[in-house]
């Protein structure tokens, strides 16, 4: 029953990304100032945004949605009613929105979900907020491989939501507490990492919640070798998976914790004490090349890595483990990857650079020629005038001859009128020009008879 009820949240978690890409348009449109929604499709954030006070920075208003952080982050100064995301319609539900690889810090709300369903925060930094995340109410909803730290409370699940699923997030140092519950049943809420004075609060109606997901093969969000529920810490070193034995050291504390009421957790996680400390290492495919560059970086790591943090040098960063980059201007980045273990301890820092050139201009093709009338024979000195750094030439002297060099020289031996062409390429595009009666030679005096 566990292992079903995990790949069900997995399943629904799949199907909110896979709908809102099908749904997004291939390119994106670009975000560089707070904006209101209201057409489907895929949104790529350029920029960090700050949010004045009492406003929102991006207001989805329509169905079918994907927001793409690329490491960029929405930040407020704690006024009231400011707010990163809010997703909501003046009538009916939206469906359909994702939020992914965004980081968000000192606002009211973080991420708000008013009537929603099928919805989706995946791999976000949340923190400083007074509500990380919160479902008011939402159907369906999804939070997973996200960082939420240091908020007044971390996620509220509320309003008649239903059916959530909280899968594999760090939630720590919550102010009130890391997940509040209000009027809100069934869903999944497993493999988290709670490290809060006050980990849950379970209000009126809410019930029917799964807290196990596994057993099955991890590692699991305390880095122990089997997937179960989820990790109950203080921060003090007092709490539940801090304390309670694990003899056959399989990542499972020997005691069910029990949540409230009649919800219990049957496989709480258990901190592992055998860590090997973690060495950070790292590959970028591609190192160099022109703008724009995308760039996936691969995790190299050795020993017991459960947090990563990659700062990529232009003002962005990401938490997941494996991350694409894209590098939209030139300029030489250094980049950082910091690792952790599960605890958060045993820090290790990796740094490397990017180098990222100008893009190349597709060329336009221009010339010159000393001299343009003579008499035979005449030698003609063809100069290049191209813009756009050509890398390839090639010329037509219109006498049936042609030339590969950037500044060819050629002798003209018979009288006539000649049309000029030149060619030139780079990696951009090609360009050509021709220049008619360009070049006119006369009959020498000697051949006359003079």
């Amino acid at each position: 029953m566990q292992h079903g009820t995990r790949r069900w949240g997995l399943a629904v978690c799949l199907l909110i990304g896979t709908l809102a890409l099908l749904a997004a348009t291939a390119a994106g449109t670009g975000i560089r100032e707070p904006t209101v929604i209201t057409v489907p499709g895929t949104y790529l954030l350029e920029r960090n945004l700050s949010v004045p006070d009492g406003t929102v920075a991006i207001e989805v208003r329509v169905p079918n949605v994907t927001i793409e952080g690329n490491g960029w982050t929405i930040a407020g100064r704690d006024a009231a009613n400011s707010c990163g995301i809010l997703v909501h319609a003046p009538a009916g539900r939206v469906r359909n929105v994702t939020v992914r690889n965004l980081n968000i810090r000192d606002l009211q709300f973080g991420c708000y979900f008013w009537n929603t369903e099928n919805t989706s925060v995946e791999s976000c930094l949340i923190e400083s907020c007074t509500y990380g995340i919160t479902f008011n109410p939402a159907l369906r909803g999804c939070i997973t491989s996200s960082r939420i730290e240091g908020n007044d409370y971390g996620f509220a699940i509320s309003g008649g939501s239903a059916s959530a699923t909280i899968l594999s997030n760090r939630i720590t140092d919550s102010v009130r507490t890391g997940i509040y519950l209000y009027r809100t049943r069934g869903g999944l809420i497993a493999d988290n990492y709670l490290e809060n004075v006050r980990n849950v609060y379970v209000g009126d109606q809410a019930s029917g919640i799964n807290w196990t997901a596994g057993p099955a093969p991890g590692p699991s969000a305390a880095g122990g070798p089997l997937l179960g529920g989820n990790f109950w810490g203080r921060p003090n070193g007092s709490g539940f998976s801090q304390t309670t034995a694990d003899a056959d050291r399989d990542g499972i504390s020997d005691r069910a914790y029990r949540v409230s009421g009649y919800m219990v957790d049957t496989l709480p996680l258990r901190e592992r004490t055998n860590r090997t400390p973690p060495v950070a290492g790292f590959s970028a495919t591609p190192s160099s090349g022109m703008a724009p560059l995308t760039v996936q970086f691969n995790d190299a790591s050795r020993g017991d890595a459960g947090l990563w943090e990659w700062s990529f040098g232009d003002g962005t960063s990401s938490i997941v483990r494996n991350a694409t980059h894209r590098y939209a201007e030139p300029g030489r980045y250094a980049i950082t990857l910091r690792i952790r273990d599960a605890t958060g301890s045993n820090a290790s820092i990796k740094t490397g650079s990017i180098t990222v050139a100008a893009p190349v201009k597709r060329p336009a093709a221009a010339f010159r020629a000393t001299p343009r009338v003579g008499a035979t024979p005449l030698a003609v000195q063809f100069t290049d005038t191209s813009t756009g750094s050509p890398r390839a030439w090639r010329w037509t002297f219109g006498d049936g001859t042609s030339s590969t060099e950037r500044n060819p020289r050629h002798v003209y031996r018979e009288a006539g009128s000649y049309t000029i062409g030149l060619r030139v390429t780079n990696a951009a595009g090609v360009s050509t020009r021709t220049a008619t009666r360009f070049i006119t030679v006369t009959v020498s005096p000697k051949e006359k008879g003079y």
